[in-house]
């Protein structure tokens, strides 16, 4: 929270003198921020009264919470807009506008994807639909007021009261497909009541909708006195029995809706998850599991028994799976094995069918996985949702003073190989740790005994190290010494790592690095000198007979403001010997935004790139990857992606001329990337809101397809394996590592 800023917050727990003012303390309110740590809001206060938090004394202890967020996105609304809904599958919400007309006029609905922050709209025409052969787009009455979503099958369900009218619309294609309405009464012809203005047609407003007369039924509501309650209009829907129930504006009844068609109450799948609820850990700090309130995709830490444990120490208990059709005798499934095959149990079925609860056992959280759940229930299978496992390495120990005691490590970089100098296939990382101005080894071999555990000693480089990069091919790893102005060379080979020859000089503060494995070159990007630096590393590798150099000296280029991070196509440039995208900064006259510049790598002396055309995204970027796989519609194949921390996106640049860029949006301050070629995806790590996302690039337009949590502070560097298809993501705040399995 920020001291100055008003902001709301869900307040929970408070205890007031009088148990009916309840109401009055807790909820949602807006309130000023006062202080990094306290917030002042006032209540709607009818009568006199205090209220205190705390915890009460029984088990288990219930207490007084807020709870508090920076916001994802803020859009701009109409004063008119009344109702709201979200998909909990797709985090779209849609947004019902009471005063738009649609047509060539406001649109009835809008949507926001929190995915990709993508704004878009849905519009109605009176009496049209997306088969309606001709439309004459004329306005439809007012007013829609009320949205509610099937998530099962991605449909948006809107009541437009004034029409008594159901519209079932699709998200994707933005277009109304069906709608229920007031039939005209016989002997009139049996069409759809438009406009309600003759005394007739207002009367028939009282009666029930209907879905080409079949397919519904009424529900009187009361109030329990007069049986005259006036209720307003209102929708909601149950995706276990695919209908919609629909509460008729002043009639004081609820009709209900079969959103499969006349008549049709059989729900869409006899099985069906919508959403799985992992327990909330003991809170603490970067804690993982449990993210309340979240449903698709859970998340959960490994967790593997010490040796002489009691039986149970790493099951995961109370995992509970919302859906329908869940029965005595079903199965849980993890990637197609029933957990109680394995220690696992069902511990109880909810009411209706509507909920099954679980104890996952160890077998299933040793190491990091990506899984499949489904449920097997009356011999119907549902839809699979994912469960995901990851592992927390902890660095928090890596360095020490004098005495033996940990100090901050402050991880910053992560770079990973499969395979050293052609030798065995071991994948590994190296991470730099700048609070003790070293490199340290992870194991990532699935198949080693020792995976996800560090590897040897720390290796001493200069002072605060940031960014590596590894040739497998020449078996070396470069690290940027941002304190020093220095580059150290290591050698892979040796075990533990050495120094190849001592530490290159760069420009003044080196960040990010790039290696070219076909030439055999390291680029260098200097922030505080707006330089570039190519390091000849292939010259350690002279002819037989020849003796390899004893030190390294770098070329430079400059002109480059404030360059970051690098990434490199080892094909294109002037002579195919491959070019570097520098991060960069372009100065404005209304202020900075950023820049991809072009470097050519192939010469002695690097220089900029006259062939290739420089990129431009909105707010300077920190992060840049090269994916060789993408097919462009110019001479090259590959594009880069770069993010945008201002504005929240990814852009994807082709430097060859008339290659252009194009944008998606992602989370909150995007500040890391990696990418794995192998499957065209790109993994962000989001520092503002504490969520990474994963991008597909494969897909024309590339897209966003899944934003998830990750609790605890922000992330810094990122990186994928591409044959293991396992990130790496570094949490600099909670001195640790997260191996996170990324989805097929």
């Amino acid at each position: 929270m920020v001291p100055g800023n008003a902001g709301t917050v869900l307040i929970t727990g408070l205890k007031p003198g009088n148990s009916a003012n309840d109401a009055f303390f807790n909820g949602n309110f807006p309130v000023q921020v006062t202080s990094s740590n306290s917030f002042t809001y006032r209540v709607t206060a009818t009568a006199s009264d205090s209220a205190q938090g705390g915890c009460t004394s029984t088990t288990p202890k219930v207490c007084a919470a807020v709870f508090y967020g920076p916001p994802n996105q803020t859009i701009q609304i109409t004063q008119t807009l009344q109702g709201v809904a979200i998909n909990p599958i797709t985090e779209t919400a849609a947004m019902a506008d009471a005063n738009a007309t649609g047509a060539t006029f406001a649109p009835q609905i809008d949507l926001l994807n929190a995915l990709d922050q993508s704004v878009s709209s849905i519009s109605f025409s009176a009496t049209c639909t997306a088969f309606t052969s001709s439309c004459s787009s004329a306005q439809e009455f007012l007013a829609t007021t009320s949205v509610a979503w099937q998530p099962y099958t991605n449909a948006l369900v809107s009541y437009n009261p004034k029409l008594n009218q159901v519209s079932i619309s699709d998200p994707v294609s933005r277009q109304r497909y069906a709608f229920t309405c007031e039939l005209k009464p016989a002997p009139a012809p049996q069409s759809c009541i438009t406009n309600p203005t003759t005394p007739a047609d207002q009367q028939n407003f009282l009666s029930q909708i209907t879905l080409n007369g079949t397919g519904t039924s009424t529900i009187s509501v009361q109030n329990g006195t007069t049986n005259s309650l006036t209720l307003w209009g209102g929708l909601a829907v149950d995706p276990a029995t695919n209908q919609a129930f629909v509460l008729m504006s002043g009639s004081g009844t609820i009709d209900i809706v079969d959103l499969g068609g006349p008549g049709t109450t059989t729900p869409l799948k006899p099985t069906h998850i919508s959403g799985v609820v992992v327990p909330s850990p003991t809170p603490g700090v970067g804690v993982i599991g449990g993210i309340p309130n979240a449903l698709v995709p859970q998340a959960t830490l490994t967790c593997v028994p010490p040796a002489g444990s009691p039986a149970g120490t790493c099951n995961l208990s109370g995992v509970k799976i919302f859906g329908a059709g869940f029965v005595s005798g079903l199965q849980v499934r993890l990637d197609g094995v029933d957990i109680t095959t394995q220690g696992g149990s069902v511990t109880g079925i909810g009411p209706n069918g509507r909920e099954v609860d679980v104890t996952i056992p160890p077998f299933f959280l040793s190491s990091p996985h990506h899984y499949a759940l489904d449920v097997l229930s009356g011999g119907a299978s549902s839809n699979v949702v994912d469960f995901i496992v990851i592992e927390s390495v902890d660095l928090s120990k890596v360095c020490t003073d004098s005495s033996g005691n940990p100090v901050n490590t402050m991880p910053t970089s992560v770079a990973l190989a499969d395979q050293i100098a052609n030798g065995p296939f071991s994948p590994f990382g190296l991470i730099s740790v700048s609070g003790c101005n070293s490199i340290v080894k992870l194991d990532l071999n699935p198949a080693s005994p020792t995976f996800g555990q560090l590897l040897g000693s720390p290796v001493s480089v200069g002072t605060t190290p940031q960014g590596i990069a590894i040739s497998e091919k020449l078996g070396l790893a470069v690290v940027a010494n941002h304190g020093t102005n220095t580059a150290s060379i290591l050698d892979l080979t040796q075990n533990p790592a050495v120094e190849k020859v001592p530490d290159v000089t760069t420009g003044t503060n080196p960040t990010g690095v790039g290696i070219d494995d076909a030439i055999g070159v390291a680029v260098v990007a200097n922030t505080g000198a707006n330089t570039v630096s190519v390091i000849n590393l292939g010259s350690l590798f002279p002819p037989a007979g020849t003796t390899p150099p004893t030190s390294l000296t770098a070329t430079s280029v400059g002109t480059i403001q404030q360059p970051l991070a690098v990434a490199i196509d080892p094909d294109r440039g002037q002579n195919n010997q491959g070019i570097a995208v520098v991060s960069a900064v372009q100065l404005t006259a209304t202020g900075p935004s950023g820049a991809l510049q072009v470097v050519e790598i192939g010469y002695a002396t690097p220089i900029p790139s006259t062939q290739s055309s420089s990129g431009f995204v909105s707010s300077p970027p920190t992060g840049v990857v090269f994916d060789p796989t993408v097919v462009t519609a110019t001479a090259n194949p590959g594009a880069f992606y770069a993010n945008s921390s201002g504005t929240n996106s990814i852009t994807q640049f082709n430097p060859d001329p008339g290659g252009g860029s194009s944008s998606v949006n992602v989370g909150v301050n995007p500040t890391s990337l990696a990418i794995n070629p192998q499957t065209g995806a790109i993994l962000t790590s989001n520092t503002a809101s504490n969520t990474v996302s994963i991008v597909d690039t494969i897909s024309n337009p590339f897209r966003t397809r899944q934003t998830f949590g990750l609790p605890g502070s922000p992330t810094f560097g990122v990186a994928i394996d591409q044959f293991t298809n396992l990130a790496v993501i570094v949490d600099q705040a909670n001195l640790r590592v997260l191996l996170l399995p990324m989805p097929n």
